[in-house]
């Protein structure tokens, strides 16, 4: 999975902070350079650094779960594919599970405009999900959970989610939303979808007899 950590535990007799590490790695965001681990002293500033596999992708920073927010104590970097967080004035109460996170949703770049079809068709609406731990997917339309029916289906696997509409119909237009959430965070994104009416066929001329 697209996450790299660094856990906080270590104390030396020097009353020293020590920095270790684990990761994964999981497509589409990859960490390129992992972690290094460190030990800092009281007071002093830690640099908790790695490099991910695009200059565009977004991480973001935890503190046992909690995400992190830029404030004078933390301070977020990013120059190219390096990501950085810097804490300054390190204390024994920084002694915690830290963990870079790229929870995210990336949409077929066709619908990035929309989808429009024709009513009777087949739309798909393929998205990739990325996380640590693995993210609960859920779907909506027009804020309601969108469930499975006879021409709706749903399906979710790790890494990825589809939902296909068989037979479509003009009141399947609407907004839909793909939400993906775990311990590290949440992540939307959305997908308008036009529907659009069939044509109307020609009317037949209809021979009227009459008997007397």
């Amino acid at each position: 999975n697209p996450q790299d950590y660094f856990a906080l535990t270590h104390l030396t007799p020097k009353n020293t902070i020590g920095l270790d590490h684990n990761y994964s790695l999981k497509p589409p965001v990859e960490f390129s350079k992992p972690l290094e681990d460190q030990t800092v002293e009281e007071e002093a500033t830690a640099t908790l650094e790695c490099e991910v596999s695009r200059e565009n992708a977004e991480v973001r920073w935890f503190r046992d779960g909690q995400e992190i927010r830029k404030t004078k104590k933390y301070e977020m970097i990013i120059d190219g594919c390096k990501r950085a967080l810097v804490i300054h004035d390190c204390t024994l109460d920084d002694s915690k599970t830290y963990a870079c996170d790229s929870l995210r949703i990336v949409l077929d770049a066709k619908l990035l405009a929309g989808l429009t079809a024709k009513a009777g068709s087949k739309i798909e609406l393929p998205a990739d999900v990325t996380g640590k731990p693995e993210p609960r997917v859920k779907w909506t339309k027009a804020d309601l959970v969108l469930k499975p029916d006879d021409r709706v289906s749903i399906d979710t696997k790790p890494g990825h989610s589809t939902v296909t509409i068989a037979k479509t119909k003009r009141d399947d237009s609407s907004t839909y939303i793909i939400e993906a959430t775990n311990s590290s965070g949440r992540a939307t994104a959305t997908v308008d979808v036009n529907i659009l009416g069939k044509m109307n066929q020609r009317p037949r001329k209809v021979q009227i007899l009459s008997f007397c």
